[in-house]
């Protein structure tokens, strides 16, 4: 998963003294469209989405060197509606709506959120690397 603009800004302020307190509550968002470096991107807006609060917890994350993955299946809401909608990536965000983009990703495989069928990310498809300086 890649930085978004708004935490490197934040991350960089850290050097000049312009403190960054990590949210206390994170929240996991579906893509149709993917945010280009960090920003832009069309989130998931199927009838009966919602955001989904992350528990960061080792039982709900495993971490090996410089990667974070999902342990568990990330299930969000059933589509209640009559129509369809392909969700090709993901983005953890500060906020249940509205909010900051954190982190983003593609999907390893998009999934077609029919009527009457929830979303969900497999365990092991949310992955963060923390590329670490040669």
């Amino acid at each position: 998963m890649g930085f978004s603009a708004y935490l490197a800004d934040k991350l960089a302020g850290q050097y000049n003294g312009t403190a960054y307190t990590w949210p206390t509550t994170v929240y996991l968002a579906l893509f149709q469209v993917q945010p280009t470096n960090g920003t832009g991107g069309t989130e998931a807006n199927y009838t009966g989405y919602a955001r989904v609060e992350l528990a960061m917890t080792s039982t709900n994350f495993t971490v090996s060197g410089n990667n974070v993955k999902n342990a568990a299946q990330i299930s969000f809401p059933t589509n209640t509606g009559t129509t369809g909608q392909t969700e090709v990536g993901y983005g953890i965000f500060d906020a249940a709506t509205g909010g900051n983009l954190l982190h983003d990703n593609l999907a390893n495989t998009s999934q077609t959120i029919n009527p009457n069928s929830p979303a969900y990310v497999p365990a092991g498809d949310l992955s963060i690397t923390f590329t670490i300086a040669p």
